[in-house]
């Protein structure tokens, strides 16, 4: 429910992607095994939690849909010639045959990467096994997901100065209101 209404879970906002995925692998019916290896700060907002949606529904499919016994979540960082990016997998070892053709669950997935310049693949042949795999830049400065008010980096925020409530973190920018103490 909180996905579905754009709140972000307590544990992503508090501890970060791989302490999100560990829970969403914990609430799976189906046995998971989580390998997350993302030292480092924390991913820019829109990463973790599009990373975040992708694994829950990655997760709820397999329970739903594979027949599986297992299933595995790994996320990494990759370098690639234009920076860092996320690569996250969710594989499981199912009947196979997922088709994107045949729903709106993938199409929606590969909308929701695109709109971070990230990418959605899946292999699914028939009997099996299936992995779903995304790449997704992560770099702070990457047009897509620029730094937000309550950074202390962006470009924007005054020397100590504190968000007002109409600065969401989710925004790139303050709102420019009377009660906000950023520049207008």
């Amino acid at each position: 429910r909180e996905l579905i209404h754009g709140i972000h879970p307590k544990v992503l906002a508090d501890h970060g992607l791989e302490a999100a995925v560990a829970d969403a692998a914990d609430r799976s019916p189906v046995p998971v095994e989580v390998s997350c290896a993302l030292p480092g700060p924390r991913l820019p907002q829109a990463v973790e939690a599009a990373a975040h949606f992708v694994v829950r529904e990655a997760l709820a499919n397999v329970a739903r849909h594979s027949g599986a016994a297992r299933a595995r979540v790994r996320a990494e960082f990759a370098e690639r010639r234009h920076g860092r990016l996320l690569v996250l997998e969710v594989g499981d070892d199912g009947h196979g045959g997922a088709d994107s053709t045949r729903g709106t669950g993938l199409t929606g997935l590969a909308d929701r990467m695109s709109v971070l310049d990230g990418t959605l693949s899946v292999t699914s042949p028939p009997g099996g096994p299936t992995l779903l795999r995304v790449e997704i830049p992560c770099d702070p400065s990457h047009p897509s997901h620029p730094s937000r008010p309550d950074d202390p980096s962006h470009p924007e925020r005054p020397p100590g100065a504190e968000a007002c409530a109409e600065c969401s973190p989710r925004t790139a920018s303050w709102c420019g209101t009377s009660r906000c103490p950023a520049p207008s």
